[in-house]
């Protein structure tokens, strides 16, 4: 900013002191000439000094008026608090609190149930940490309420926990507790789930992530991630040790995305993404163990296709994927010593008639390979949805939501649920 204020200085200069001779003395036309070429040359070197500010973005500490000041810490609380009241036509799995991923199987017939949580509530804690050595660090503390508990005393459970490095120039280094890197677009929904074990594979773990974003132009980037992450996947051969761990080695994953406005002003965000992973099961009373591998290719989209509208969508394909709310919960089967293979995705188009509302109308399913899993298994998991949000006023949303269930069970009949999920949400 003192370089621009000093160019410019010199061209307010300049142009005062050209007027001032020119009233003195006769100008010639090679003497104006060179002044305008002067001139030019200071404009060339104001746009410069314009163009290099953005790269020391990064280097700027956040002046939030709600962030507290702790020494040199800058730290902002964040959350919301969350009520659901939900109606299950037939019991799902959870059977309790703000989500549910599958129908379970039918014993006499359906079993209706109405429940009141306020598990998705949140609490977190932004970190704006001082410039050093050109290094901007920030981190993150979020937790939730969907650890053990009872359903009145609900036990906190940590979301996010990381420290972020940003090097300049779309380089950074993230470590900690995260979103996994494979995936790029969510869906939007009231239930917590996610549309998890029902088309949308995520979650979050310890790892140590490298993004670098390459900016195209003003409206258009690519995003590059890479990450190895923490390998957890269950005791599937009950031996006392996880069968991630056993493996010995880390998860990888990476993503590769794409951001540029088509048909609005508002990008459109196409991607591709995936992971690979080892479980190591051993033998009671044996040597000799099994390792199991863990692989999932995905592919993503949004596009606005007007300012209020736009669809997005994921689909995807891979196998032992338990870990990832993939393969309908269902990773390793120890009795057919295989890996379960499985497909899937969703969709949905997302409406803002408003500035208050938000609607939206979604698909998503989850379909295990039939020959990979025991009689009884889930074979398949989809869900039909439809959603609408209202800000009521500036931190309180309601929200509404309708789902078609349908869980199909291996040599079983189907189980269905008809859920309706109403909530209220306080932001701050």
């Amino acid at each position: 900013m003192k370089t621009k204020t000093k160019l410019s200085s010199i061209a307010l200069f300049a142009l005062l002191g050209g007027s001032a001779w020119a009233q003195s003395a006769q100008v010639t036309p090679q003497q104006i000439d060179a002044l305008n070429q002067r001139i030019a040359e200071l404009e060339k070197r104001l746009a410069q000094v314009d163009e290099a500010s953005p790269s020391q973005a990064h280097l700027q500490t956040a002046k939030d008026p709600d962030a507290v000041k702790i020494g040199s810490v800058s730290i902002k609380p964040y959350g919301y608090i969350k009520v659901d009241a939900t109606y299950d036509s037939h019991k799902p799995f959870p059977s309790t609190g703000g989500l549910t991923l599958y129908a379970q199987p039918e014993v006499n017939g359906s079993d209706s149930q109405t429940d009141f949580s306020a598990r998705d509530s949140r609490l977190g804690l932004d970190f704006d940490l001082p410039v050093s050595h050109g290094i901007k660090a920030t981190a993150k503390l979020e937790t939730d309420f969907f650890s053990n508990g009872s359903e009145t005393a609900y036990g906190l459970r940590l979301r996010h926990s990381y420290i972020n490095l940003d090097f300049g120039d779309g380089l950074s280094v993230r470590a900690g507790q995260d979103w996994d890197a494979f995936f790029y677009v969510a869906p939007i929904t009231v239930d917590a789930g996610f549309l998890g074990n029902a088309g949308h594979l995520y979650s979050r773990r310890p790892q140590l992530k490298l993004s670098k974003v390459v900016q195209l132009d003003n409206d258009s980037k690519l995003t590059f991630k890479l990450a190895l992450a923490k390998t957890s996947a269950g005791d599937s051969d009950l031996l006392g040790q996880d069968d991630g761990l056993d493996s010995a080695q880390p998860t990888v994953e990476a993503l590769i995305a794409f951001d540029a406005p088509i048909f609005t002003s508002k990008p459109a965000k196409f991607s591709i993404g995936g992971q690979f992973g080892k479980e190591t099961l051993d033998q009671p009373g044996a040597n000799d163990s099994r390792d199991f591998d863990s692989h999932l290719l995905v592919a993503g989209l949004h596009i606005p296709f007007a300012e209020q509208f736009a669809l997005q969508a994921n689909l995807w394909t891979g196998e032992n994927l338990d870990g990832f709310l993939g393969g309908v919960g269902q990773g390793i089967n120890t009795t057919l010593d295989t890996s379960v293979a499985a497909k899937g995705g969703w969709v949905q188009a997302v409406f803002y008639p408003t500035d208050r509302w938000n609607l939206n109308l979604g698909y998503g399913i989850d379909d295990p390979k039939d020959e990979d899993l025991n009689p009884g298994g889930r074979s398949k998991n989809s869900r039909l949805f439809v959603s609408a949000f209202y800000q009521l006023t500036e931190a309180v949303t309601l929200a509404a939501e309708y789902s078609h269930i349908t869980t199909g069970y291996k040599d079983a009949s189907d189980a269905s649920d008809n859920r309706i999920q109403l909530s209220t949400k306080y932001q701050f």
